[in-house]
């Protein structure tokens, strides 16, 4: 009986042991995996930041095939200025959305932290805010962080409702970290606090972001898809009682499809008797970039909010694209990503804020009716090749709002 114990104990222990070698084995495994893919990511950035470095030296810009014959949009003259934003944060600010609020030029951002020890670095990402001097630089006495109760906040848009301010932005379910949703918060800006947050549970598809937040008749409304023109609409942001109007048929647009899909960028304003906002699309290159594109678009003042007016290709401009990739963005995105504007000199021009490459911020002055000017009516030029040099197919796209 004894040698019989003594046999089990020591087909136990030789068990535990060879659980604790698998798992310690199973561990340096994925520290080597980890390990790996983290050198090869340093060395995709070191190589991004060496061709931008040789771009920037031979003044040339290597664009794909789909956009490099498209005019710069400051030889067109709707482009009038571009605007560096620096603020000296531990990581770069980007995704930024700008507003005035009793006069004050605001900007809200998306700022991220690395976290390391727990395998592969990954990133906690914030809210900040910062006033705006007059020449659009940072008062950086009025930098605060946004508190959202989450630290996987992201890409605020900041609008105003009556006399309201908001932000809409996108966080984590707390079910699942990965399904996202939208969510909005009264914004107190004497204290820099919002004063509640609402999470909104219009939960079509796994990631909900990019709405286009605008007002209407004492109501809050979303632009949830666009080219449809799926309008969500909420008439107390302190409830989740979201409400859809009827989608319209679908809508011819411009817009190749070579570009990608539309998906919401910045709120729409009232600008010439129509609701005016920027966008972004994207699409993925021969050699495996994505590059996102922004254009603009017009839409009715009144209910059902159709489209009317619509970019016929990308906004373009010197030096798009040139923003070094900070450590924790993808080397392989090129991005543009509009998230707010304002009308400014006297509502004769407008300025629009950029994320770009997930790692900047690019204040963009365009003429107002130069771009309303270049503007093409959505449900006309379904047929019509525009810049179409390399591929004359032209979309009709809807867009759902990821």
């Amino acid at each position: 009986m004894k040698m019989l114990l003594f046999f089990f104990a020591i087909q136990f222990f030789l068990a535990i042991y060879q659980v604790i070698k698998l798992h310690n084995l199973t561990k340096a495994n994925r520290k080597t995996r980890e390990k790996k893919l983290s050198i090869l990511r340093k060395n995709e950035r070191l190589l991004h930041t060496a061709y931008l470095s040789v771009e920037n030296f031979t003044k040339s810009r290597s664009l794909p095939p789909s956009l490099s014959n498209l005019p710069l949009a400051e030889k067109e003259g709707i482009v009038l200025d571009v605007k560096i934003f620096h603020f000296p944060l531990f990581t770069p600010p980007y995704n930024a959305s700008i507003g005035i609020s009793e006069g004050r030029h605001y900007l809200f951002f998306r700022y991220d932290f690395p976290l390391f020890g727990h395998g592969f670095p990954f990133s906690i990402s914030n809210i900040g805010s910062v006033q705006l001097d007059q020449d659009l630089n940072p008062l950086e006495k009025t930098f605060c962080k946004i508190r959202t109760n989450s630290p996987f906040s992201e890409d605020p848009r900041f609008f105003q409702h009556g006399k309201e301010n908001y932000l809409i932005y996108s966080d984590i379910h707390s079910h699942s970290k990965d399904v996202r949703g939208l969510r909005i918060g009264a914004l107190n800006l004497k204290e820099q606090k919002l004063d509640y947050i609402t999470p909104l549970h219009h939960q079509f598809q796994k990631v909900e972001k990019n709405w286009t937040p605008f007002s209407h008749s004492g109501k809050i409304h979303f632009v949830y898809e666009i080219g449809r023109q799926k309008i969500l609409s909420l008439s107390d942001p302190q409830k989740d009682s979201l409400e859809s109007f009827p989608s319209l048929l679908f809508s011819s647009s411009s817009w190749s499809s070579r570009w990608g899909i539309l998906r919401g960028g910045t709120p729409a304003l009232l600008v010439e008797k129509e609701y005016l906002s920027f966008f972004h699309s994207s699409f993925e290159d021969h050699l495996g970039i994505i590059w996102y594109v922004m254009g603009a678009f017009t839409f009715e003042a009144f209910p059902p909010f159709k489209m009317t007016r619509i970019s016929p290709y990308p906004i373009l401009f010197k030096g798009i694209y040139d923003t070094l990739h900070q450590p924790m963005a993808n080397p392989k995105v090129r991005s543009i990503y509009p998230a707010g504007f304002v009308l400014k000199d006297e509502r004769d021009s407008l300025l629009v804020s950029c994320g770009e490459n997930d790692s900047g911020i690019k204040l963009v002055t365009l003429s107002k009716d130069k771009l309303l000017a270049s503007l093409q009516p959505a449900d006309t030029m379904c047929n019509r090749p525009l810049y179409a040099e390399h591929d004359s197919r032209i979309g009709c796209w809807a867009a759902f709002g990821e």
